[in-house]
């Protein structure tokens, strides 16, 4: 009679229960943000992979006011970077992100996204300096790549806060 070492069939068990997708994670998506005029940063809630290739992650892949002609995809940890050959505005959002279902998975396993539909990418992109003229022997006008008026970034300047 074949003597059987429980503790090697536990830990085979064990390997096997593990390995499989009982542990797997469907991602969800977080958010997205345009990080650079050519840059849209995906994250998602888990360590993701494609699900078969880029190119099919940006077929999938389109948003308002983005051109993808010629844009690659690459992942990182949990975050799905587009790079874009065609810039976007430095004041650029968009509500209707679409990302098509089943072009992510859990890094680990073969659990895919269920898509994201409306999604807005927001805004990441710091104003650009476009000029400044003088407009008199005191005042300079500067203008910026997009509306900074609500903001308070500058406050109070005076001559001494400027070296010419």
């Amino acid at each position: 009679m074949k003597k059987i070492n429980w503790l090697t069939v536990l830990f085979v068990f064990v390997g096997i229960f593990v390995s499989s997708s009982a542990f797997a994670t469907v991602p969800v998506f977080q958010s997205a943000t345009a990080t650079s005029t050519t840059t849209i940063d995906i994250v998602y809630d888990i360590p993701i992979d494609f699900a078969t290739t880029s190119g099919d992650f940006i077929t999938g892949f389109s948003a308002t006011g983005v051109d993808k002609t010629g844009a690659t995809a690459s992942i990182a940890g949990n975050t799905v970077t587009v790079n874009l050959t065609v810039p976007l505005n430095t004041d650029f959002t968009s509500s209707g992100l679409v990302i098509g279902a089943g072009t992510i998975k859990d890094f680990s396993a073969a659990d895919t996204n269920a898509g994201v539909s409306g999604q807005t990418i927001s805004d990441g992109i710091a104003p650009a300096f476009v000029s400044a003229t003088a407009t008199s022997l005191t005042n300079i006008d500067i203008v910026f790549s997009e509306d900074i008026s609500s903001i308070n970034a500058f406050g109070d300047f005076t001559s001494g806060d400027f070296t010419a």
